[in-house]
């Protein structure tokens, strides 16, 4: 297993120890921060000869710090698997696909990585069918190259890296947000403005601690700057309409906390439904057919960035799924019937 010594200088004295590993290995050492993180917690790191799982740990000038990175051909330890996992999979739609990296399309109602929690096949599972000696981290690591998730509900593109040179590229992509990402969503209602800019700082809710909430104020706690814009493709009446939103930031819940922030929440989503809906909003719910709103109406529908790689532009594109076009028909349905109805056009 080859193993690294690096020497503390001064000029990164009181350096985070990740951080000084994954600014000072050799370029032919292809790990993420991610990755040396694990190996420090895994004790694959000493310190002035002395081990440490503490990645935070502040270094002082003249320290030396030596890791030893396990063989990838070799693993020390069995492969990660979902002790959940049916046999019957359904085969990933491949958008994408070179030696560096793939783009797909995540269903719905699929969740991203195993868990003890988790019945049922995984995103993960998926890639592993599809090409589990290439993916980035494989066997050990989890995500299996996986950068970024969309929540479980959500469909839509995404991308994995093959290789930790391109992991770590697309990392720092995502938190630079240096991606274009484009989602369509279905929502209640029709924004006053059919086109504008949500820039809300988002946080844990403070009760509700699966949701995120909008901080409008300091004396709510700090919150992470979070920038959704949005422009209205569609009105289905006043009841509802299809927004197509571009994310300037990647926050968790961000377009669902947003939406709802402004009174126009996603339509099927259970965690920032309005519970008080006004009258005609619920009679007009009462009418559309109970399978067209089977999930969270929100659907990756773009992703665009530059090849870390070959630094060629990529962008892949899914049209919505099945449900979510089912949907549409019914509230364009809907809107149809309530004109005819009322002589309007």
């Amino acid at each position: 297993m080859p193993r690294h010594t690096l020497s503390v200088a001064t000029s990164e004295r009181n350096t985070r120890l990740d951080r000084f590993l994954a600014h000072n290995l050799p370029p032919s050492v292809e790990l993420s921060r991610t990755s040396l993180t694990r190996l420090i917690k895994q004790g694959k790191v000493q310190v002035d000869q002395k081990s440490t799982t503490t990645p935070s740990l502040t270094l002082h000038n003249g320290q030396q710090v030596s890791i030893t990175i396990p063989d990838p051909t070799n693993p020390e330890r069995p492969p990660i698997t979902n002790p959940h996992k049916t046999e019957k999979e359904t085969p990933l739609q491949i958008l994408y696909e070179d030696e560096h990296l793939l783009c797909f399309v995540k269903p719905a109602n699929l969740t991203t990585h195993p868990a003890p929690s988790v019945a049922g096949e995984t995103l993960v599972d998926r890639l592993k069918t599809h090409c589990a000696p290439h993916l980035a981290g494989y066997p050990q690591d989890p995500r299996c190259g996986i950068v970024h998730r969309l929540d479980k509900q959500t469909s839509g593109v995404m991308v994995a890296a093959k290789t930790e040179q391109t992991k770590h590229a697309l990392c720092k992509m995502f938190a630079r947000h240096d991606l274009e990402r484009r989602y369509l969503a279905l929502v209640w209602g029709v924004p006053a403005l059919l086109a504008d800019t949500i820039e809300a700082a988002l946080a844990r809710h403070p009760v509700q601690r699966t949701r995120m909430a909008v901080r409008r104020d300091s004396r709510q706690g700090k919150g992470r700057l979070a920038v959704t814009h949005y422009r209205c493709k569609q009105a289905f009446g006043d009841n509802a309409s299809l927004l197509c939103c571009t994310l300037e930031t990647g926050r968790t819940h961000q377009i669902r906390a947003h939406l709802s922030s402004i009174g126009h929440p996603v339509i099927g989503d259970p965690l920032y439904a309005d519970p008080n809906p006004p009258p005609h909003r619920r009679a007009f719910a009462a009418t559309l057919p109970a399978m067209s709103v089977p999930r969270q109406a929100l659907h990756a529908e773009h992703l665009a960035f530059t090849h870390p790689i070959t630094t060629q532009p990529l962008a892949c594109s899914a049209p919505p799924p099945h449900d979510f076009q089912t949907l549409l028909d019914a509230l364009s349905e809907g809107r149809e019937t309530k004109d005819r109805t009322t002589g309007k056009r």
